[in-house]
């Protein structure tokens, strides 16, 4: 089964649960926003108060409790990617954040892109030499998400 993540973004949380993956969907509530997951395939769907697919990620290996998604990532991406090799292949994002650290947590570095509509947060492993997940949101949508700001200069 082919899996186009971004064909569920503004569909029925029916679709999520209905998705046909081998295993059985995992629901979790947080707040007014549920989460329906698939651990093995490495998927989870973020769903609005309204029941509305607002977001999809999909995860690499060692990314949670979640497995490796298998299936193709959009614009190219690899798992297997460096952050600079991201770049190369998607540009420059439109917003840069995480890397900061402290004793109870961790944030690793993100970064936003947008292609045909779509918002692609790439969030990278711990020293950046590949990508831990990938969430795909429209980026049009009013779901709550801050637009993008403008990127700062800071070193890197």
């Amino acid at each position: 089964m082919k899996i186009i993540l971004d064909s569920y973004l503004g569909l029925n949380i029916d679709a999520a649960i209905n998705a046909g993956f081998p295993e059985k969907a995992s629901l979790e509530k947080i707040g007014d926003r549920t989460h329906v997951s698939y651990l093995k395939t490495g998927i989870d769907f973020g769903i609005d108060s309204s029941d509305q697919i607002i977001a999809v990620h999909a995860y690499g290996n060692g990314d949670k409790e979640f497995g490796k998604f298998t299936g193709d990532l959009p614009g190219g991406l690899d798992f297997s990617l460096a952050r600079d090799s991201v770049r190369r292949l998607l540009g420059e994002p439109v917003f840069e954040g995480g890397g900061a650290k402290s004793i109870l947590v961790r944030c690793n570095i993100f970064e936003q892109f947008i292609l045909d509509n779509t918002s692609i947060a790439v969030h990278y492993s711990e020293d950046g030499s590949s990508v831990a997940r990938v969430t795909l949101q429209r980026s049009n949508s009013q779901n709550g998400k801050r637009e993008p700001k403008p990127k700062t200069n800071r070193k890197k």
